[in-house]
C-alpha cells in the first residue's frame, strides 16, 4: 500500500481547513482545526452517525459555543478527541489522521 502526504498551512484559533483526500477513501477530505486548548488535531470530515461531511459542504463547522457540529444532525464532538458528545453518535470519535507539524505546515500521512 503507497503512503501519501498532504500538506495544509496551520490553522489559526476558530479557522477549520478542508484538505481534499485521495481517491478510494471513504471520507473525500480531512479537516485540521485548532482544539479547546490550542493544539492542532486533524479528523476524517465525515459524522460518525451518518457517513457524510461534519459541515455538509457548507463550510461551517461551528456552534454558536464554537464547539465541532454536524450540519445535518446536530452531534455535537469535542474538538480535543473527537468524541461525540451530544446527539446521534454519543460515545463515538471521529477518525484521528496522523500528522506532524513542519515550520508553517501541517502534513497528514495516509495510505492511499
Amino acid at each position: 500500500m503507497e503512503r501519501v502526504g498532504i500538506e495544509t498551512a496551520i490553522p489559526r484559533e476558530g479557522e477549520v481547513l478542508v484538505v481534499r483526500l485521495p481517491p478510494g477513501r471513504v471520507a473525500r477530505e480531512a479537516i485540521v482545526l485548532r482544539d479547546e486548548h490550542g493544539a492542532v488535531r486533524a479528523y476524517e470530515n465525515v459524522c460518525q452517525h451518518v457517513p457524510i461531511p461534519l459541515d455538509a459542504g457548507g463550510g461551517a463547522f461551528f456552534d454558536d459555543d464554537a464547539q465541532l457540529v454536524c450540519a445535518t444532525h446536530g452531534a455535537v464532538y469535542r474538538r480535543s478527541d473527537g468524541e461525540c458528545v451530544s446527539g446521534p453518535c454519543m460515545g463515538r470519535r471521529l477518525a484521528a489522521l496522523p500528522f506532524v507539524i513542519e515550520g508553517e505546515r501541517v502534513r497528514i500521512t495516509i495510505d492511499r
